[in-house]
């Protein structure tokens, strides 16, 4: 993630996509202050876009429901609440909650 953030700064047309907010955590935790604002500016311009937003991705062959949903919202509050980002819906592969 270091080198897209140096990317989409040098490329401003670039997108790029990420999927499980787990690792984003991991990484996100350790930038300072002006490395973040740059990424929201990304995600608000669409430059970063956040597929799915789960905490990790999700086992559609044999999922507990419960820990499916428990799973989106994690990782949907963590973009809310770090990226000031919401989603309206949510997709997988196979089905669409």
């Amino acid at each position: 993630l270091d080198n897209m953030v140096v990317f989409l700064k040098d490329h401003p047309k670039m997108r790029f996509m990420w999927c499980e907010i787990a690792f984003f955590e991991l990484w996100w935790s350790a930038q300072n202050d002006s490395t973040k604002t740059l990424v929201k500016k990304f995600v608000s311009t669409g430059q970063l876009e956040i597929a799915s937003g789960s905490w990790v991705m999700t086992d559609e062959a044999t999922p507990f429901f419960p820990s499916t949903v428990d799973n989106i919202i994690e990782g949907q509050q963590f973009i809310y609440n770090e990226l000031g980002k919401s989603f309206s819906r949510h997709g997988f592969l196979d089905f669409l909650v």
